[in-house]
């Protein structure tokens, strides 16, 4: 089934509102729509958004709040598509999530503990992440959106460790 023009608009916002940004990286706090590759997708904050652009509840509000805070909680994130084959459907798309912090118990841990599953964050009636919460779906019929295939945590060494490395 071919869905219409209007339908893909619908969809494109729908995920957006999940995530804060549309699939091209434009942020919602921005625009109402896509704006392609153009211009810096990095550089906006929340100042004078109460929800009504991008959702108080959208993972990129609730993982990086761009308030002040990240400057000690900041992580280095990146997440890379892939596409992996279901057996059932023959069909799928996954993301694997890298990032890179000094503390995983005082950066990742805490924004996914006290930022992501946190209710009342970043303003009190938030909700939980609507990407990657661990409770989101507690008192919804939704299904949950991210289906968890696994996670580890993988140690690298300090750029100064590198450079003494003949």
């Amino acid at each position: 089934m071919q869905l219409a023009r209007h339908d893909h608009e619908a969809q494109a916002l729908a995920g957006a509102q999940m995530v804060g940004r549309f699939t091209d990286g434009t942020p919602l706090t921005r625009f109402d729509q896509p704006q392609g590759s153009e211009g810096d997708t990095y550089d906006f904050t929340f100042e004078g958004d109460d929800g009504r652009r991008c959702p108080l509840s959208a993972h990129i509000r609730k993982a990086n709040p761009r308030d002040g805070s990240e400057h000690t909680i900041q992580i280095v994130r990146r997440g890379i598509p892939y596409n992996e084959v279901d057996a059932g459907t023959g069909s799928g798309k996954g993301l694997l999530f890298m990032c890179y912090q000094r503390s995983i118990q005082a950066q990742f841990e805490f924004i996914q503990r006290l930022w992501i599953d946190n209710r009342n964050h970043p303003l009190t009636g938030a909700g939980v992440d609507r990407l990657v919460g661990q409770k989101w779906s507690e008192k919804t019929d939704l299904k949950y959106p991210v289906t968890l295939k696994g996670g580890e945590y993988f140690f690298a060494p300090s750029l100064n460790f590198l450079k003494t490395m003949p």
